[in-house]
């Protein structure tokens, strides 16, 4: 059985470049900063990004674990991305998204590297955001676990 959700989101031009976006569940605002045209007034839709996959992975994460059996306390996770700008001016064939998404996770648990790295791989695989982003975009993850009590 097939189970399709539509999500949908309305946006609208308030400042400069700024965007005021409503969610249904909330209210973003989007701008570039001033370097780039805009107000500098919010986060660029590329923080935006970022933090929606950052938070995507850290929920998933978390269910994942309980779901498996695994605990996983006191998750951190640190995001960077790489982009070549010359692909959102269509120059020297660059393409216009991240050329690079890395990530690093910290995490407290009491299970084992081998055990916490199933859930981190499980949770990957399914995440819609990571799913979400073109297959030329390199992934990279790293983990560190450290012990209960340490």
């Amino acid at each position: 059985m097939q189970t399709l959700t539509a999500q949908r989101v309305a946006a609208r031009q308030s400042d400069l470049l700024a965007v005021t976006v409503d969610t249904g569940d909330g209210v973003l605002v989007a701008d570039l900063p001033i370097a780039r045209g805009g107000g500098g007034s919010a986060p660029t839709p590329g923080s935006m990004m970022r933090a929606s996959i950052a938070a995507c992975l850290v929920i998933g994460y978390k269910q994942w674990g309980k779901q498996l059996g695994v605990p996983l306390d006191d998750l951190e996770l640190e995001m960077s991305t790489e982009i070549d700008m010359r692909g959102q001016t269509g120059t020297d064939g660059v393409a216009p998204g991240w050329q690079s998404i890395r990530w690093h996770v910290k995490i407290t648990s009491s299970s084992s590297r081998e055990a916490v790295e199933d859930v981190l791989s499980h949770a990957e695989r399914l995440s819609p955001m990571l799913d979400s982003l073109h297959p030329r975009c390199q992934r990279v993850r790293t983990f560190e676990l450290r012990a209960n009590g340490s």
